[in-house]
């Protein structure tokens, strides 16, 4: 009694009724107890009562909720594996909340269990259809099974059909996997004498193609004695008779299968090279060998028309060209000296055309160094002026976007960007004149190399340029290097800002004498 007081102040009502039934079967050897047993049985019952209450009131809405879900199922839309998992997943809520001692939910039960049998009909149809659809599927495997061993039986004579026992053995696993699902522990057996009959089917074919491998060894053997024989009728009709014998005999294996006629061939094509039909053979590899050469002629002669990023592409094939040309071996004797001399000259066009590619490459890499300069000039003359802090970062940043969009630099330009940004970044208004005038020096040793007029306004500054050489060519035996063009568009490129209206016509001069 105890005990149920303590599990019933922990609100176990289901080990306190257990506990009291087990104090009912004790009573039974006491007809009459004591009255102090009897009050406090009567107080235990009291409370037990109380208690069943309670726990039945408190799970009643979860009961009315779990039966309106079991019953909204009814006619559900749902796949039957999913609405059969709900189905148990409201099941087993309801078991949940039973748990214990309840008061009258018999009829809840009944209303739950009935709503439950209802919603799981369309579910017990689809597994009772899959259940039939598996059963068909072990019926067709056990059907499958009894055609391989009818066609396994059919085969025990002298001369089976070899070609229908491969076809067999390849056919068979595939209808086989094509059944669908089954119930494994049906079909297992039956699995197991489909796999043995086809084992056997194998180890017969195996048998059969090593017999025919053998026999088609003797007659490699033979075409290759018959290379011995002086006599070439002989050694040609005797080839001819081999090879009627070898497609008489059936295939081997079909990994030696190929290997064994390229040698049996092999035999007896170098037994019938004097004979007409090696001739032929020997003229449609000429012209095969002809039609190839002109294709790469064709090939070659049409990469020579290409530009820009379509030549540099193809140049990588040039080195394969050349291999499948030297490697086509023998062309026809009156042409082969035409086709070489074709191919050769398309390849050096493609050679020509790739070395004007790459100038114009190496050039391009001078004409973005001096797009940057621009740029950077632009962005260092808004420094100098004081613009707003938004149109120098408008400028600064199209000037890097230009920088960053260029993937190749001549060696040693990123340094003199770095220090044409530095002079960008502390240009003064009087520092101005002094970079005008070196951008003029640059603009008159262009015109002087390009053989290009100056303009009336520096006629002044080239004179004197031009006498300052002389001197320095009479004193020194060497004058500067105005011819390289490289060395003056790295000059120009540090030099700080100045005005764009005085920067723009400088450049326009500078590149105007370095396209000349």
């Amino acid at each position: 009694m105890a005990r149920a007081h303590g599990a019933l102040r922990s609100g176990q009502t289901g080990p306190a009724a257990g506990l009291r039934r087990a104090i009912a079967d004790k009573l039974a050897a006491f007809p009459t107890p004591p009255s102090v047993l009897t009050r406090g049985l009567q107080e235990l019952d009291a409370k037990l009562a109380s208690l069943k209450e309670w726990k039945d009131y408190a799970v009643s809405p979860k009961r009315a909720e779990l039966i309106a879900e079991m019953e909204a199922l009814n006619g559900s839309s749902e796949s039957p594996p999913r609405l059969a998992e709900r189905i148990r997943d409201l099941r087993a809520q309801w078991k949940t909340i039973s748990q214990g001692v309840q008061v009258d939910a018999d009829a809840d039960w009944q209303r739950f269990n009935q709503a439950a049998a209802i919603a799981y009909e369309p579910c017990r149809i689809h597994f009772e259809a899959q259940a039939a659809a598996r059963a068909e599927n072990v019926a067709r495997c056990g059907q499958l099974l009894a055609r391989v061993q009818r066609f396994e039986t059919a085969q025990t004579h002298e001369n089976p059909d070899w070609r229908l026992m491969s076809e067999v053995l390849h056919e068979a696993p595939l209808e086989w996997r094509r059944v669908g699902p089954v119930d494994r522990s049906a079909v297992r057996p039956i699995k197991a004498e489909f796999d043995a009959a086809l084992e056997r089917l194998r180890t017969r074919l195996a048998a059969w193609h090593a017999q025919n491998e053998t026999r088609k060894r003797a007659l490699i053997a033979q075409a290759q004695a018959l290379l011995a024989e002086k006599d070439s009728r002989i050694a040609t009709d005797g080839a001819k008779l081999l090879q009627r014998r070898w497609r008489e005999v059936g295939p081997a294996a079909r990994e030696l299968e190929n290997s064994l006629w390229q040698e049996f061939r092999e035999h007896c094509d170098e037994v019938f090279k004097n004979r007409e039909t090696a001739n032929a053979e020997q003229a449609a590899t000429l012209e095969a060998h002809k039609a190839q050469a002109i294709t790469l002629c064709a090939s070659a002669e049409q990469l020579a028309q290409e530009s820009g990023t379509p030549l540099r592409d193809g140049a990588k094939n040039l080195a394969s060209w050349r291999a499948a040309m030297e490697a086509l071996g023998e062309l026809p004797r009156a042409e082969a000296r035409a086709l070489h001399q074709r191919f050769e000259r398309a390849l050096a066009r493609c050679e020509t055309r790739l070395a004007q590619q790459r100038e114009r490459d190496a050039e391009q890499v001078y004409d973005d160094l001096l797009e940057a300069a621009q740029r950077i000039h632009g962005y260092g003359w808004s420094v100098v002026q004081g613009a707003a802090q938004e149109q120098k970062e408008a400028l600064q940043s199209e000037a890097k976007s230009h920088i960053a969009s260029v993937t190749q630099w001549p060696k040693g330009a990123p340094a003199l960007l770095e220090q044409a940004w530095s002079r960008a970044e502390s240009a003064t208004v009087a520092e101005a004149a002094d970079q005008e005038r070196a951008l003029r020096m640059l603009c008159i040793r262009a015109e002087i190399a390009a053989d290009v007029p100056t303009p009336e306004e520096d006629q002044d500054l080239r004179r004197s340029f031009q006498l300052q050489r002389l001197v320095q060519s009479m004193g020194q035996g060497a004058g500067s290097n105005t011819l390289d063009w490289k060395a003056l568009v790295m000059e120009w490129l540090p030099v700080g800002p100045v005005a764009p209206e005085v920067y723009d016509p400088l450049l326009a001069r500078f590149r105007r004498s370095r396209r000349k």
